[in-house]
């Protein structure tokens, strides 16, 4: 992942990774592209944690001045595995500083709703899942349970060929 951040990211942006890599075991790598912005993610969990689904992890996004082609490009090189590409449609919500909500239409999965918070080092994490819970709760929004969304994500992973750009 670092080499593939040494074409992509400045100098400021690679220590930020790095801090990334060196506190987590395992990472995911996304790149999407987003009206005509680049997105450059990698999220990582604690040891024993699911890197995709896990609620708390560490997590470094950049917007990147290239194109969508270029950062696969560094990706592949640096040798990193294309596990799946997804398609989807998002709508975006800022309920407060701290917390947003998204509504994903994801081509193989169905409609989805997330909502995420900002929790600084050191913030009880605990804390944050609590008012998401209740935030959830008060929509009437169910949590998909991580034995779910483990299951459908490696199903995806296996047949995203069959999905990718579909519309149901």
């Amino acid at each position: 992942i670092l080499a593939a951040g040494t074409k992509l990211l400045d100098t400021e942006q690679l220590k930020d990774l790095t801090y990334l890599l060196d506190n987590t075991d395992e990472q995911i790598v996304k790149c999407r592209s987003v009206d005509d912005r680049v997105e450059f993610a990698v999220k990582g969990s604690p040891k024993g944690e699911d890197p995709v689904h896990a609620a708390d992890r560490l997590e470094f996004e950049v917007v990147l001045d290239t194109d969508l082609e270029t950062v696969n490009e560094a990706l592949v090189s640096a040798g990193i595995e294309l596990v799946s590409k997804w398609s989807s449609t998002r709508e975006f919500y800022n309920l407060d500083a701290d917390t947003t909500a998204n509504i994903e239409f994801v081509s193989g999965y169905g409609h989805k709703a997330e909502i995420e918070m900002l929790v600084e080092e050191g913030d009880s994490t605990a804390e944050a899942l609590q008012q998401i819970d209740r935030l959830a709760e008060s929509v009437g929004l169910q949590p998909a349970t991580d034995a779910l969304m483990g299951r459908m994500y490696n199903y995806y992973n296996q047949h995203w060929p069959e999905y990718f750009n579909t519309q149901n």
